[in-house]
């Protein structure tokens, strides 16, 4: 566990599939192989890795297996848009539903081959969680527990 004092702490609230939230810290890389800077949290969820930690403040250590949490939410200041990576990227605003009945309203941005611009084609990339940005916050969506998303745009 030791290895954890050499990761970026980033407060988050993790909310699980059945609902309840739990707020703590989760531990994200220093680097990241995908672009300048650090590991974000969407990109921590879509590691092979099945659980996760997160460190409570009482002192805790939770691990959460990444297949029952529905959202992670994250201030969205703590991650700067790279511009370039903005400009060739898709803009689609939608409003997701969740299994839980929370509901998630924002814009999701896709870097996506020219040939599949649509918000279903987004939704269906492999990766297990996505990102969508609302109300100064960052929410990493876990995509199997999404039961409906109405494009606004």
């Amino acid at each position: 566990m030791t290895d954890w004092q050499e990761t970026h702490r980033v407060l988050a609230t993790v909310t699980l599939s059945e609902g309840t939230s739990i707020e703590g810290d989760i531990h994200l890389q220093t680097g990241s192989a995908l672009h300048v800077g650090g590991e974000t949290a969407v990109e921590m969820l879509n590691r092979p890795e099945r659980f996760f930690a997160l460190s409570c403040p009482s002192g805790d250590v939770t691990l959460l297996c990444k297949a029952q949490v529905a959202v992670v939410t994250c201030d969205a200041d703590l991650w700067e848009a790279d511009p370039e990576r903005r400009a060739i990227s898709k803009k689609f605003l939608l409003d997701v539903s969740l299994i839980s009945g929370q509901k998630i309203c924002g814009s999701a941005y896709w870097e996506h081959p020219s040939t599949h611009p649509r918000p279903q084609d987004f939704l269906n990339s492999p990766e297990p969680f996505f990102e969508i940005t609302a109300e100064g916050n960052v929410h990493c969506v876990n995509r199997t527990l999404v039961t409906r998303v109405n494009p606004l745009e």
